[in-house]
């Protein structure tokens, strides 16, 4: 969902033959953190054949190189890079193994520009060319896997990139080898209880925009989808111009036909096993 100004709220209700139309309770809700056996390290792949550069190219095609990365946390001055000095680019893929949830920060340092995401929400961007400077970002997580994408690129001179994370129970530094892994990961689910929630400032839309190309504000676990701020604030964070994206499962006690719904201030939208099945999107009251 999405506020502009004025008021705010999002309700999400459901319902069938045998269950009222109503708002879905607490113990409906649940969210799963993924863990499994996974190929140790990160999936790299070199890209080459870039003119003068100056951000982020676009990464697809065929790579010059393909390799494992046990860390990510290099540095070359006058050396190269796997043989290689300017006008590169590379992809980190893979997971982290997050030993306890709670609060993280993220920081990627590079030289030049680089971005890193977290189950595929941008937390850090820092492109651009410069020098080795790192950009970090927070995000609450559930303990277990989760899915990592990180990309650098070099236009000339010096080169690195360096991934660090930490917690209040880790301290802030380059992630370990025994953190990451690449590959097809075989989920065992474990659900919590709760709906992960992500909020995004500084929204100036007319509509839902596309969350995955910001970096979230904060994020915690709600036990349900269900407030109204009026002229007040949400979650004494933000009044207006905020968005707030809700990830998690819902336990349907019995097979039927179910309806489901949205009340909201401004738009939202609700999608369920993937596909969207409410669409209240716009400026609008509740």
């Amino acid at each position: 969902m999405f506020e502009k100004g004025g008021w705010a709220t999002i309700k999400v209700h459901a319902g069938n033959q045998d269950h009222d139309f109503g708002i879905v309770p607490e113990d409906a809700w649940g969210h799963i953190p993924e863990k499994g056996e996974c190929s140790a390290g990160l999936d790299a792949a070199i890209y080459t054949g870039f003119g003068n550069l100056g951000k982020l190219p676009e990464l697809k095609g065929k790579p010059a190189q393909r390799f494992v990365s046990d860390v990510v946390d290099w540095n070359v001055k006058d050396k190269s890079f796997h043989g290689i000095s300017n006008r590169f680019a590379v992809a980190y893929n893979g997971y982290i193994d997050i030993p306890h949830a709670g609060e993280w920060k993220f920081g990627i340092e590079s030289d030049d520009g680089s971005k890193l995401w977290i189950d595929d929400k941008l937390i850090a961007d820092n492109d651009g060319n410069h020098g080795m400077r790192e950009k970090s970002g927070k995000r609450v997580l559930e303990a277990g896997l989760h899915k990592v994408r990180a990309e650098m690129y070099e236009n000339g001179g010096y080169a690195g990139c360096k991934i660090r994370a930490g917690s209040d129970q880790h301290e802030y530094s380059v992630v370990p080898a025994n953190m990451w892994s690449h590959g097809e990961c075989k989920a065992k689910k474990q659900c919590s209880p709760g709906v992960h929630t992500a909020l995004y400032k500084d929204m100036k839309n007319d509509k839902l925009p596309n969350f995955e190309k910001h970096v979230v504000d904060a994020e915690w676990i709600s036990e349900d989808i269900n407030w109204n701020a009026n002229k007040g604030s949400f979650n004494n964070m933000a009044a207006d111009n905020f968005g707030v994206v809700y990830s998690g499962f819902i336990d349907i006690p019995v097979a039927g036909n179910y309806r489901f719904g949205t009340r909201s201030d401004d738009g939202s939208k609700l999608w369920i096993n993937g596909e969207v099945l409410v669409d209240n999107d716009g400026l609008h009251g509740a």
